[in-house]
């Protein structure tokens, strides 16, 4: 039997969590995706009743920005560090054409050029989520961690490299 427009009583019974519907506002049963069933449930899980995450909001957003920063930091500094095997060593499509490096010279002031664009792109992304930060926007957060989780990645990357 389908649930799907029956009206239904408040409060959910247990057994109706996991189901992929949800009651809305008139009180009908509507379908929803089994992804949003397990944002859903994974929002219950890691936010509960206390919402720690919306009281420590400031400290984890500086904490990501942080994390952040200190990646790029170091990909800067390995950049410059490992100038001498560069056309080996970058893999980035975009960057190697910035630099020039499919050619046969190897020209500084291109170098120069995607490092300070580089630069330039990691001020830009630390700028915004700043300045959502400070406009109270309800998507800083997933947007932090999202750009910190591209960030641990490239680490582990450019720790691979390295050692």
């Amino acid at each position: 039997m389908s649930t799907v427009g029956v009206k239904k009583k408040h409060p959910i019974p247990i057994s109706e969590v996991f189901t992929l519907a949800m009651i809305d506002m008139e009180g009908y049963c509507r379908p929803i995706s089994p992804l949003a069933t397990w944002i859903g449930l994974f929002r219950t899980i890691a936010f509960g009743t206390s919402n720690w995450f919306a009281k420590n909001r400031i400290g984890i957003l500086g904490a990501a920005m942080l994390g952040i920063g200190w990646v790029s930091a170091y990909d800067f500094y390995l950049t410059i560090a490992t100038l001498s095997s560069l056309p080996e060593l970058e893999q980035n499509f975009v960057a190697r054409k910035i630099m020039g490096l499919d050619g046969d010279h190897f020209d500084m002031t291109r170098i120069g050029l995607f490092l300070g664009l580089k630069f330039a792109g990691n001020v830009v992304v630390l700028s915004v989520i700043g300045m959502m930060g400070m406009a109270g926007s309800r998507k800083v957060l997933p947007v932090a961690m999202g750009v910190l989780g591209f960030q641990v990645a490239l680490l582990y990357v450019l720790c691979i490299h390295t050692t």
